[in-house]
């Protein structure tokens, strides 16, 4: 457990104070988060906690063990433009997604990790249907497109698309 309120305490300062002291240094720590420095719920950052160290007087106001868990971050893949990562977002309707079990549930017994998972899922079948979507247009116009790529006619130089439309090259 953290000795920030014993040291606190000790030197007759309040939350407030501390809060001000670690501004002075450019970091910006409201009452209630140092409230739950002291309690334990939440840990200050390396700096924050040397500035602490500072005002207090104190070296050992935290233990080894709470030092080095506290700073282990998860890492997370970027994404947005320029990544492989395509950031989806989407409303459904609450009906539909909670339909027979709530969603959570769905997932879970379908064997799927998250729902991003069940996202990736739900695109392939998507890209599956394009496929076929496009090959029976492609069949319809009497045109060989494979993949939904266009084809030149080599009679006429005009460029065929899968709704066959005519483009002048």
């Amino acid at each position: 457990m953290p000795k920030y309120r014993e040291a606190r305490i000790a030197k007759g300062l309040k939350q407030a104070d501390i809060s001000a002291a670690l501004r002075q240094f450019g970091e910006y720590v409201p009452v209630p988060v140092i409230s739950r420095y002291e309690t334990g719920q939440s840990l200050p950052t390396p700096r924050q906690h040397e500035i602490m160290c500072k005002v207090l007087d104190s070296e050992e106001l935290l233990s080894e063990q709470e030092v080095e868990f506290s700073f282990i971050r998860r890492v997370k893949p970027p994404v947005g433009p320029g990544t492989s990562i395509y950031r989806l977002t989407a409303d459904t309707p609450q009906k539909l997604a909670n339909k027979y079990a709530p969603l959570g549930v769905k997932i879970k017994a379908c064997g799927l990790k998250s729902l991003s998972h069940a996202a990736a899922l739900c695109l392939r079948c998507l890209n599956l249907r394009y496929l076929r979507a496009i090959k029976k247009m492609a069949a319809h116009d009497g045109i060989n497109i494979a993949d939904g790529k266009t084809k030149k006619d080599s009679v006429s130089g005009t460029i065929l698309t899968h709704r066959s439309e005519k483009v002048n090259v």
